[in-house]
């Protein structure tokens, strides 16, 4: 496999360039992963007359050729780089080099939190329509205290730390394949069920979980492309919300659409 890498910032210093030159050396004998800076990639202003700059132009051919983009993101004010969101706004004004392209996302950080919130936002970024990479689902790489985590020749020293990236590369290798036309399973259609769930989003899955915990036998089928499951759950930040009293539920949601009354039967269908 050919993976091109992307060092999601600027910056001369960055444990993120180090996290993807390690994976580089350390995954050699698996595939051929190039990483690549982001600098020279001039300031967006869409261009009064279409032109794409050379060094926005030869990244896209980068991408566009690779296997997958391994992208390591670090995190400012809760959010990706501005180099980084810039560089996605280049390759998502005419050219998408994006479109259906398998990415990993890895990110380290100085303290404990390993850019859980610049790689969510990074998610939302690259689910935009116009941008539409197929992002690896869970998997989170989040390096904390990434000042102790390599040594002087630029080697990850915790040996936990490298195992879970190595299961992580695991499961991108395998999603990889699967999005660029490995066969499918072999699935057996045939059987019986006491309740049939059509579409796998937050209501399917709790419509589903309470007729199991009902005794039902019970399936659950999606028809979205591999790795786009999930209903419009999925294009809704994924939050699920659940509760133990439904009068609590009903005022905590009356208080939210407030000075405006919402008819109960309107917030909740419960079975």
């Amino acid at each position: 496999m050919k993976y091109i890498a992307l060092i999601g910032t600027a910056a001369q210093q960055s444990y993120n360039r180090e996290l993807l030159q390690f994976m580089k050396h350390h995954f050699s004998q698996r595939a051929t992963i190039d990483v690549n800076e982001i600098t020279g990639i001039p300031l967006f202003n869409e261009p009064t007359q279409n032109h794409i700059p050379a060094t926005v132009q030869a990244l896209n051919d980068k991408i566009s050729q690779a296997d997958g983009v391994i992208i390591g993101v670090p995190e400012y004010d809760h959010a990706i780089p501005a180099a980084l969101k810039n560089v996605i706004e280049w390759l998502s004004y005419q050219l998408h080099p994006f479109a259906n392209k398998p990415v990993m996302l890895v990110g380290t950080s100085l303290g404990v939190q390993g850019t859980c919130r610049a790689q969510g936002d990074l998610r939302n970024i690259l689910n935009a329509p116009g941008v539409d990479a197929q992002v690896l689902p869970g998997n989170e790489y989040m390096l904390s205290y990434a000042a102790k985590a390599f040594d002087q020749n630029g080697q990850m020293t915790d040996a936990p730390s490298i195992k879970f990236l190595e299961r992580c590369f695991d499961n991108f290798e395998k999603y990889v394949k699967a999005l660029n036309g490995t066969p499918a399973l072999n699935v057996n259609w045939h059987g019986n069920y006491d309740v049939i769930v059509l579409g796998f989003g937050g209501a399917g899955a709790s419509a589903a979980r309470f007729a199991a915990d009902n005794g039902a036998h019970v399936l659950v089928v999606d028809a979205a492309p591999f790795g786009r499951e999930g209903g419009n759950t999925r294009y809704s930040a994924q939050h699920v919300v659940t509760g133990e009293s439904l009068d609590k539920l009903t005022a905590y949601y009356q208080a939210l659409g407030a000075p405006f009354s919402t008819p109960t039967k309107n917030l909740f269908k419960i079975s």
